[in-house]
């Protein structure tokens, strides 16, 4: 089964330009190529109320699936929490499923979260 794909998003300032975000893995065998947030200027990625979040995963699945999931967090005063308002199931417009083994999957850059 597909696992879960984890990176990291931390608060931060706002720009117009997308960047590759630091990520940690936390389990599966699958190879997580690249997490690119936007809009982000700088490491940690700052963001700004109101706005959303556009953030583009590119992976390569160790199996075939009917399914894949995200696991996303962010880290607050130290604390990994999950980030509310994102859609886990990623078969549900982000990525096409199945997914097929050693095949690479790019999700488009989509607003998976509002921060209000």
């Amino acid at each position: 089964m597909f696992r879960y794909v984890v990176f990291l998003l931390i608060v931060s300032a706002v720009s117009c330009q997308r960047r590759k975000a630091v990520y940690k893995p936390c389990g599966g065998s699958g190879k997580l190529i690249s997490v690119e947030v936007g809009p982000c200027d700088s490491d940690p990625c700052v963001f700004k109320m109101g706005t959303d979040a556009k953030i583009h995963v590119t992976m390569v699945a160790d199996q075939d699936s009917d399914t894949a999931t995200l696991d996303a967090r962010v880290k607050v005063f130290g604390f990994q929490m999950p980030v509310p308002g994102i859609e886990t199931d990623l078969c549900k417009g982000t990525v096409d499923c199945p997914v097929i083994r050693d095949g690479s999957t790019a999700s488009p850059p989509s607003s998976l979260c509002p921060l209000s």
